[in-house]
């Protein structure tokens, strides 16, 4: 069963707030030139195998989904690990802030390819076909953020996110004072599929765990279909 920590929890109590990062305005980012997509999606695979996280990971593409929802225990709250659903097209790819970290409350902000940054953030824009829970299908666009891996070359790893096409994005709210966009794929960037011209859907960044995580919704109508399945909600014990 899945333990949630408290950023879970604060991610979720969220849900109220206006939805944030949407929008086709210009920001005045230089877009980033397309590159090889295999390259950005390997290597947050590469550093979702090396994270101590899963345990707080939901265990299922299904439970991931913002209707599948945990009663935590005696607490009184009801939290899910995503926000949002939205499926449709890259348009561009931006670089935003590099971050030099003291600690949680004390940074610089820099810029991306600043060699003393310790975290880079890259911007994914893209268009809205499908959007469902926070994010409606008539937004237009949304912005996203994804922060390169440690072990990825940040040039590399921003022109492979631009290479993307049609792509499926389970979300969630996850403010940061650094970023200009609340909103970042779940399970650590690495819930980013990729839509095929024949419908169905893979999750590259999920490595060799893709095809049992995502079970029989492997599909974007299957997708679609989750997300507006009747609200489940579990049990879970919280320590």
């Amino acid at each position: 069963m899945p333990v949630l920590n408290t950023h879970t929890w604060g991610v979720a109590l969220a849900l109220a707030g206006l939805v944030a990062g949407c929008g086709s305005h210009s920001t005045g980012r230089a877009v980033v030139k397309a590159g090889d997509p295999g390259y950005a999606l390997h290597q947050l695979a590469v550093a979702r195998q090396s994270s101590t996280a899963a345990e707080n990971e939901p265990t299922s593409l299904r439970k991931a989904l913002p209707n599948y929802r945990y009663e935590l225990g005696s607490t009184g709250r009801t939290v899910s690990f995503s926000d949002a659903v939205v499926v449709g097209s890259v348009a561009r790819v931006e670089k935003g802030n590099g971050v030099i970290w003291r600690d949680d409350s004390d940074f610089t902000v820099v810029d991306y390819d600043d060699a003393r940054a310790d975290t880079r953030s890259a911007y994914v824009t893209m268009t809205v076909d499908r959007g469902l829970e926070s994010i409606a299908s008539a937004t237009g666009t949304v912005t996203f953020r994804v922060v390169a891996p440690f072990q990825a070359d940040p040039e590399k790893f921003v022109e492979g996110l631009a290479g993307l096409k049609r792509i499926a994005v389970v979300l969630t709210r996850d403010p940061d004072a650094t970023a200009s966009t609340p909103w970042r794929p779940i399970m650590g960037d690495s819930l980013i599929g990729v839509v095929n011209d024949d419908g169905t859907i893979t999750w590259p960044a999920l490595g060799p765990d893709g095809s049992r995580f995502e079970g029989d919704v492997t599909t974007r109508a299957a997708l679609v279909d989750a997300a507006l399945a009747p609200v489940v909600t579990e049990d879970v014990a919280t320590r």
